[in-house]
């Protein structure tokens, strides 16, 4: 099997957002997978999508490769597809629904979006396959410099991630204030502009700033080590699609306390791998990561259940054996 990948790389500010240089990128992208379908007439092509803007793109490149005769795979990389699609006008939605159901398989990350795909618009062709992560990059013997850093006695936390608001960081400050035995660095990526200053102008009025600890992002080599120093992974967003840091946390063995958002719900077991909270709901995130930080026992617990479940569900082995089946099943077919 020969295995020709065009995906666009990207640098710089990931938010997703309309841009010019980006619709001028994509129309290069289109340019080049039109040629590369007409120079290696490929037997599947296999379309990977962020949806929103990214679908303007992808989805004429699924229909090209359909007309061109060859196994079309769409595969949206995010947790509400479902959602999107709500919120287009009704002549749109047709057009993509209708779209939707001339390829041969639409690969989406979570139960919950196959299952309105099936109900609300009658595809048939949708089939769920969640991201995944290498997790042995995460055992213990794989990991330097993991030793426990903590000040004092208190649970460490991480957050990692962009630092925009949307990620929930303001809201992460503000559960600091609420509840003592804590502290937590926040590790991503920072856009130009004044969030960093205002994040720590927030700490500083509430009194937590020497609680907390902001980093430039790291290398992902250095992400293991990172969760491996932390008793808890938070990530109080606004929004998400399939966050890879929750599995990377579970991986290392980490507590999650997230929002209910996105895929979240399908990859925590609320009260058994981890917390999900209400978005919005700070009294609830404050009282989960009250629990945490007075129960070492149910940390423990939290620990290995996650990490069962990472392995079991989540892990490259499995999931890429799926979507190599799936190539397989299309082939053949």
């Amino acid at each position: 099997m020969q295995v020709v990948d065009i995906a666009p790389r990207t640098e710089g500010d990931q938010r997703s957002r309309f841009r010019p240089s980006r619709a001028a990128h994509s129309v290069w992208v289109l340019g080049e997978f039109v040629r590369q379908l007409i120079q290696f007439k490929p037997q599947i092509v296999h379309c990977s999508t962020s949806y929103r803007w990214g679908l303007a793109r992808d989805l004429p490149m699924a229909l090209l490769a359909k007309a061109s005769g060859a196994k079309t795979i769409l595969h949206t990389h995010g947790g509400d597809f479902h959602r999107f699609l709500e919120r287009l006008s009704e002549p749109l939605l047709s057009l993509v629904v209708e779209s939707l159901r001339l390829l041969d398989c639409i690969v989406v990350l979570t139960y919950e979006v196959k299952t309105a795909l099936e109900n609300e618009y009658c595809l048939a062709n949708v089939m769920c396959i969640p991201n995944f992560i290498d997790t042995s990059r995460f055992e213990p013997e794989m990991v330097k410099n993991g030793k426990k850093i903590a000040h004092k006695d208190d649970l460490e936390a991480v957050f990692i991630g962009w630092m925009i608001e949307a990620k929930g960081i303001f809201d992460a400050v503000r559960v600091l204030a609420r509840v003592p035995g804590w502290n937590v660095t926040f590790v991503g990526p920072k856009p130009n502009d004044d969030t960093e200053y205002r994040l720590m102008a927030l700490a500083r009025e509430l009194n937590v700033a020497t609680r907390m600890t902001v980093l430039s992002a790291v290398p992902r080599a250095d992400i293991p080590a990172i969760l491996h120093r932390a008793d808890l992974f938070l990530l109080p967003s606004h929004r998400e699609g399939f966050p890879i840091s929750v599995l990377e946390a579970m991986a290392a063995g980490v507590p999650v306390v997230a929002t209910d958002v996105g895929a979240v719900r399908e990859m925590i077991i609320h009260d058994v791998t981890g917390f999900v909270v209400p978005l919005g709901n700070l009294d609830k995130m404050a009282d989960a990561i009250q629990v945490l930080v007075k129960d070492p026992v149910l940390r423990s617990k939290f620990k290995k259940e996650a990490l069962k479940l990472v392995k079991d569900k989540y892990d490259r082995s499995l999931v890429t054996t799926t979507i190599g089946d799936l190539w397989s099943r299309l082939a053949g077919s």
